[in-house]
């Protein structure tokens, strides 16, 4: 009994992810015995803060991964979405529109992807590289190059508010890792991801509508970074009350 709980803790620890969290941790115990400032809560809630944005684009990305694919346009399509969301809100739109114009933004796109990758059989890498320019020339269009402000105070709350001290973007990134983990892990839909990013040949001749769930990883990678998009705007623009 003890020798295999201690072969089942080799395993465990000789895992890439668990590696990359005892460095993780070792730098961070390192770094904070010599400059103590670093682990204080404040610094630990602004590291989180800054990285909340790139932190939510990363869950639908890593699904993406998981199932064998790859999506480098999610920056352009955050960017795109977030474009959209600031012009909506804009016009004083519910917050709960505003959301939803966000996220569908990004889900077209997603979708846009999926059809060229799944439909016209283009390689993830070269749709997702073409999707990036072009996602970028209808932003650029968009805006003319020009800065979205002037946003209300009920919109922009969503990227500089706080609960319970801690960020909403925070709180919103660590809700996406949360829920993305339990559904990848326990769910059909995280076991079939998982079979086709492990083997697409194998999860094919098993019955499993391949094309139709790579597709959808690129729908919910482009919806998530949609969501990016609003909370990135709302962090970043500025609101009325900043506009003289």
């Amino acid at each position: 009994m003890k020798t295999e709980a201690v072969g089942w803790l080799k395993r465990a620890v000789l895992q890439r992810e668990v590696l990359l969290t005892l460095v993780l941790v070792a730098v961070f115990v390192a770094v904070g015995s010599r400059v103590p400032r670093f682990v204080s809560q404040k610094s630990i809630i602004n590291l989180l803060f800054d990285a909340s944005t790139v932190g939510i684009v990363a869950v639908g990305l890593t699904i993406v991964v998981i199932g064998g694919g790859i999506d480098i346009s999610v920056g352009s399509t955050m960017a795109a979405s977030a474009i959209m969301a600031g012009l909506v809100a804009q016009e004083d739109m519910n917050l709960w529109v505003v959301l939803g114009v966000g996220v569908a933004a990004g889900g077209l796109l997603g979708a846009f992807n999926a059809g060229l990758i799944t439909k016209l059989q283009i390689p993830p890498i070269v749709a997702t590289l073409a999707t990036l320019s072009i996602f970028r020339g209808v932003l650029t269009e968009l805006t003319k190059s020009k800065l979205i402000g002037g946003l209300p105070g009920s919109f922009t709350v969503i990227g500089k508010g706080r609960a319970a001290g801690v960020p909403i973007p925070v709180w919103i990134m660590l809700g996406l890792f949360v829920v993305s983990s339990l559904i990848m892990r326990f769910s059909g839909f995280g076991r079939v991801i998982y079979a086709i990013g492990s083997n697409e040949d194998a999860a094919r001749l098993s019955g499993i509508a391949v094309k139709k769930y790579q597709a959808l990883t690129y729908v919910i990678s482009g919806c998530v970074a949609g969501l990016a998009g609003v909370v990135f705007v709302a962090r970043n623009g500025t609101d009325r009350k900043s506009v003289v």
